[in-house]
C-alpha cells in the first residue's frame, strides 16, 4: 500500500494488519479439539496440559503463519510390581500416563489383567 500526500498535506493512511496463522491443536490438553488454536501474528495462546501430562505453555503465532509449537509431556508413575505374576521383580512395572502393561498370574493364581497408569 502507499501513503500518498493529499492536497491538505495529510497522508492517506496505511494499516499493516497481522496474517492469520494456520489453525492447530495441541494433544492431552485444553486446546486439544482439531483447530482449537487460533489467531494472528504476534497472538499468544495459553495452552495447559490435561491431569498427568506436563508442559503447559503458550502458543505464539510466528511471522510465518505458523504458531510455536507446546507439547504435553505423560508424566512418569512410580514403577511397581506384583507379586506372583510375570512382573514381581521390583520396580518391574514402569510407564507414563497412559501405559497400559499387562501383567499374568503365575501358575496357580487368578487376576490376571493389565495395570494403567493413570493420572
Amino acid at each position: 500500500a502507499s501513503a500518498t500526500c493529499q492536497a491538505n498535506g495529510v497522508f492517506t493512511s496505511v494499516t499493516c494488519t497481522p496474517d492469520p496463522c494456520t489453525p492447530t491443536e495441541v494433544a492431552n490438553s485444553d486446546m486439544s479439539t482439531t483447530d482449537s488454536i487460533t489467531g494472528a501474528t504476534g497472538d499468544e495462546i495459553t495452552v495447559t496440559c490435561d491431569s498427568g501430562y506436563t508442559g503447559s505453555a503458550s502458543a505464539t503465532c510466528q511471522a510465518n503463519g505458523v504458531f510455536t509449537s507446546v507439547t504435553c509431556t505423560p508424566d512418569p508413575c512410580t514403577p511397581t510390581e506384583v507379586a506372583n505374576s510375570d512382573m514381581s521383580t521390583t520396580d518391574s512395572i514402569t510407564g507414563a500416563t497412559g501405559d497400559e502393561i499387562t501383567v499374568t498370574c503365575d501358575s496357580g493364581y487368578t487376576g490376571s489383567a493389565s495395570a494403567t497408569c493413570q493420572a
